[in-house]
């Protein structure tokens, strides 16, 4: 079987002789064997619009947030896969009429007040959503009721934790998707996570969304970016569009808190901040109020006593956090600040707070966002692989079975390559730890591509 791939590329794990696919080769002659090099460089001439394509076809790739294709994932969820929710929930016309009689009786008080026709329809939609939407409570107490079950001595990593974290987790995606199936409603949705403390939850529960068993995996590579970036939380990322804008600050702050808290590195904590019962999110919340109505110099003249020793306090501890992000010698202390000042930047503005930023603070914060981002990119596309072909594995099917989407997988790390290589030619803004792993990514991905290409055999017609 062989395939023409764009670029020119024909793929097979034989020499082709007869038609197949969308080609026509009928003597061995015609074809040229190609090198793996010069593969390659038939991959990279591939049209953007030949990879977008096929990146919108799996879901691991259209659901992750792309440097490449920014509205890749939106696509996605435009035509998003199946819909046997709504086929379940279809109605016969003979039921439409019966019910559309019962409304008309309970909500019409004359026989004129609208046609059947509109309630055959519109009304039972109506009613429909409402069934649904009162499904979210029964949903929402099922989530709060696996959270009782937890082993509080166990820590976040036994096994029953991790496995009653996997069960809500389905549940926030169930939700999800009813939303996207336009099963519940905008307004049902929202009301979810309104109730008790789910966003709590759900912002504990982004953290514990792995591929891979075991507490080592949950664990590493985790941080209040990449993570909502990742293709398996989409569905969090999605709660920005029902939230409303405190709501939104408060997720962001609740995955902020819950990485400082459960998954960062204690020698890198940035000590005195007072992420403990809200206070960091409701101080910036109190005086964000206050100085969005008016100007800064206006509005701190306006604070009594209480309120002028809180914004000091706060401020102070802000402006620690901004040296140690410039001036640590230690890079785990540097990145643990980028964080925080990333979630007050982002969502409130450090202007707010009269602090100084010192030299090239936008520059080099930019400069951290975008090193993230690229590293989530490049260990998503290591992950597809080897969930592809598993590398302990010595069946060489799985690399032949490959063989025509690595030269996709190629094209779409050689444009991350050209950001990568931008990136790393602002020398004065290196960032040693990144770097390394972004470099140890590459190398990976590299060596994979190679191996997955040289189990197959790539022709081009004369």
């Amino acid at each position: 079987m062989s395939t023409l791939l764009p670029g020119n590329i024909i793929w097979g794990s034989e020499i082709p002789k007869t038609e197949a696919s969308n080609i026509a080769v009928h003597d061995e002659d015609q074809c040229i064997p190609l090198q793996i090099s010069e593969v390659k460089d038939r991959a990279e001439n591939i049209p953007e619009e030949a990879l977008k394509n096929y990146l919108e076809a799996i879901p691991q790739f259209s659901k992750q947030k792309s440097t490449i294709f920014t509205g890749l994932e939106r696509l996605y969820e435009l035509k998003d896969e199946g819909s046997h929710f709504n086929t379940n929930m279809e109605i016969s016309g003979k039921q439409q009429k019966g019910l559309a009689r019962i409304l008309k009786a309970v909500f019409q008080s004359s026989e004129n007040d609208a046609s059947g026709s509109v309630l055959n329809s519109d009304v039972v939609e109506i009613i429909r959503k409402k069934v649904w939407d009162g499904q979210i409570k029964r949903l929402n107490d099922i989530l709060h009721d696996l959270n009782s079950l937890k082993d509080d001595k166990g820590g976040n990593f036994s096994p029953k934790n991790i496995l009653i974290q996997k069960l809500q987790r389905n549940i926030f995606q169930t939700v999800n998707y009813m939303y996207k199936q336009q099963i519940i409603s905008e307004k049902a949705l929202k009301e979810f996570f309104q109730l008790k403390n789910t966003l709590h939850l759900a912002a504990l529960n982004m953290y514990f969304t792995p591929e891979r068993d075991g507490w080592f995996e949950i664990y590493k590579d985790k941080d209040p970016i990449s993570t909502l970036n990742n293709w398996y939380c989409e569905n969090y990322r999605n709660l920005y569009e029902v939230l409303d804008e405190r709501e939104k600050r408060y997720f962001s702050y609740l995955s902020l808190r819950t990485f400082k808290l459960d998954f960062e590195n204690s020698q890198s904590n940035l000590y005195d901040l007072p992420f403990e019962d809200d206070h960091l999110f409701l101080t910036l919340e109190k005086f964000f109020s206050k100085f969005s109505k008016e100007s800064l110099s206006k509005a701190k003249k306006a604070l009594n006593h209480e309120e002028i020793k809180q914004y000091s306090q706060i401020s102070h501890k802000v402006q620690a956090v901004i040296d140690r992000f410039h001036n640590s010698e230690y890079e785990s202390i540097k990145t643990a600040a980028f964080f925080v000042l990333y979630f007050i930047q982002s969502n409130y503005g450090l202007e707010m707070l009269d602090v100084q930023k010192g030299e090239r603070f936008h520059e080099r914060m930019n400069n951290l966002s975008s090193r993230f981002q690229l590293l989530a990119e490049l260990k998503n596309i290591t992950c597809y692989m080897n969930n592809k072909t598993p590398s302990e594995s010595t069946l060489t099917d799985d690399m032949k079975s490959m063989g025509g989407e690595v030269v996709m997988i190629y094209k779409y790390y050689h444009l991350l390559l050209s950001k990568i290589n931008n990136l790393f030619s602002q020398n004065e803004l290196e960032n040693n730890f990144q770097d390394h792993n972004i470099h140890r990514e590459m190398d990976y991905i590299e060596w994979r591509i190679e191996e997955i290409m040289s189990f197959s055999k790539y022709y081009s017609l004369k």
